[in-house]
C-alpha cells in the first residue's frame, strides 16, 4: 500500500491578548461628567435666551415708539434703551464664548464617557477655560453695569436742565 502523504495538522493560532476597553467612565468620574453635560446644556440654553433677549431690545424699542404713553414713560424707556444698547457688544462677545465653552463641555464629557484618551485633555482644557470665562464674565458684567448706570445718570443730568422734564425728575 502506498503511503499517503500526511498533511501537517493545522496549528491553533494563539489568540492575541487584546485588553478589553471599558465601555463607560469609571464611577468617580461619572458625576463630574454628568455635571459637565448639564452645565454644557444649560450654557447652550442660556446662550439662546441671551440672543433672544438682545433681539427683544430692538423689538421693544420699536414697540415703545408705536404705543401711545405718557411723556415720563417715554423718557424712561429712551434712557433704558440707550443704556442697554451700550452693553450689547460685550454681551454678544460673552454669548459667543459661552456657546463655544458649552459645546466643548458637552463634547468633552461625551468623549470621556466613551473613554477616548484625547477627550480627557480636551475636557480638562474646557474646564480651565470655563473658570477663566467665569472670572472674565464677572469683570465684564461689573463694567457693563457701571457703564449703563453712568449712561442713565448722564442722561438724567442733561434732562435736569430742560424745564419740560424738571417736574418728572423731581418725583
Amino acid at each position: 500500500q502506498p503511503s499517503e502523504p500526511t498533511q501537517p495538522a493545522p496549528q491553533a493560532v494563539p489568540a492575541m491578548a487584546v485588553p478589553a476597553t471599558p465601555t463607560s467612565a469609571p464611577g468617580a468620574l461619572t458625576p463630574i461628567l454628568v455635571f459637565c453635560l448639564i452645565f454644557g446644556i444649560f450654557g447652550l440654553i442660556g446662550t439662546c435666551f441671551g440672543g433672544f433677549g438682545i433681539g427683544m431690545i430692538f423689538v421693544s424699542e420699536q414697540l415703545f415708539d408705536a404705543v401711545p404713553m405718557e411723556e415720563e414713560q417715554k423718557v424712561f424707556n429712551k434712557l433704558s434703551m440707550d443704556a442697554q444698547k451700550g452693553v450689547i457688544v460685550p454681551s454678544i462677545v460673552l454669548m459667543a464664548i459661552n456657546l463655544i465653552l458649552a459645546t466643548t463641555l458637552i463634547m468633552g464629557a461625551i468623549g470621556c464617557f466613551k473613554r477616548k484618551e484625547s477627550s480627557r485633555t480636551f475636557l480638562r482644557t474646557a474646564l480651565l477655560a470655563a473658570i477663566v470665562y467665569s472670572v472674565l464674565k464677572i469683570v465684564v458684567t461689573i463694567f457693563a453695569t457701571n457703564s449703563a448706570n453712568s449712561a442713565i445718570e448722564s442722561a438724567i443730568d442733561k434732562l435736569k436742565d430742560d424745564p419740560m422734564y424738571q417736574d418728572i425728575l423731581a418725583q
